[in-house]
């Protein structure tokens, strides 16, 4: 049985795993109810994720019909996983506030990119984890309150 304050430095060792991925899988809902998987590039402020995208792409298109959004960390143990699940909107107000941080991580310049116009802004909902950190779930209010530094 764990702790409570062993499942607070979980998760946030866990929240410092995925603001250092180099990328992940985000996956989408068509229309048609079928699943849409790609590899993105991210950033996280606190607990929020963004990604950039085209404003024509299958998955722009996909969480302005279904916010619904899965994101599958690329971690260096294929025997662990790290999943967060949330509600993905677009964020043009955002791009400026946000471009520091693709700078900071990829050396991109977003608001230079006229082809990725689109800032898509995701709220985690749940964060699922199996494997080298144990078998966990977490919810909304326990994630925001570790990626602000509150637990």
């Amino acid at each position: 049985m764990t702790t409570p304050s062993s499942t607070e430095n979980t998760l946030q060792t866990l929240l410092a795993l995925l603001y250092k991925s180099r990328f992940c899988f985000l996956s989408t809902v068509r229309p048609n109810g079928h699943p849409h998987n790609v590899p993105i590039w991210y950033v996280m402020d606190r607990e929020y994720i963004y990604f950039c995208s085209t404003s024509r792409s299958v998955k722009v298109a996909n969480v302005r019909s279904n916010p619904n959004v899965a994101i599958a960390a690329y971690l260096d143990n294929p025997e662990t996983g790290l999943i967060v699940e949330g509600c993905a909107r677009l964020r043009p107000d955002l791009r400026e506030s946000v471009s520091k941080f693709f700078e900071q991580k990829y050396e991109w310049n977003i608001q230079e990119d006229d082809e990725y116009d689109s800032l898509i802004e995701v709220e985690p909902s749940k964060l699922i984890t199996w494997g080298q950190y144990g078998d966990g779930h977490w919810s909304a209010a326990e994630i925001r309150k570790a990626a602000r530094g509150e637990g």
